[in-house]
């Protein structure tokens, strides 16, 4: 009796299905690999991240400056800050420009981007007579690279 077992038989019409599918989807078996993570942010692309936040900040303070309605008491923010910047020269543009920045480290953070440490000192516009100057302070957040904005940061 034969008890040789059959061998498989591969037809070229299998090795062409193979070969096909490998030339129309090169990128599936790159799909699966795990994204690179970004090199950290320079610290250019940090106080940069940090100037667009703050100039988004500094963009709805003007937008509610401008809600200002004396008989309306739900717009009383916009009120204050309509008396603040006509206390300060009636210019709200400086406010949140950075005046100096320094990187201080960054590590990886536990879920993606990076927690950095850095110092800032930033131009309050009419609060630095308040405060006697540009405060200098100390700060951390964390910075996220996205393919459309660039680096972002959250702060904390």
């Amino acid at each position: 009796m034969n008890t040789r077992h059959p061998r498989p038989i591969v037809t070229i019409a299998a090795v062409g299905a193979a070969v096909l599918c490998a030339a129309l989807a090169p990128g599936v078996a790159q799909a699966a690999a795990p994204a690179r993570r970004a090199a950290e942010p320079s610290e250019a692309q940090m106080r940069q991240a940090l100037q667009d936040r703050l100039d988004a900040a500094s963009a709805a303070q003007r937008r509610m400056a401008g809600t200002c309605d004396p008989d309306n008491p739900m717009t009383i923010m916009g009120c204050l800050m309509s008396a603040g910047q006509q206390a300060g020269g009636g210019s709200m543009g400086s406010i949140g420009r950075i005046l100096y920045f320094e990187k201080l480290s960054c590590g990886e953070a536990t879920t993606n981007g990076y927690i950095c440490d850095y110092v800032i000192q930033q131009d309050m516009g009419p609060g630095n007579a308040i405060l006697g100057g540009a405060p200098t302070q100390s700060g951390t957040g964390r910075f996220i690279h996205t393919p459309s904005r660039g680096w972002v940061v959250i702060t904390r």
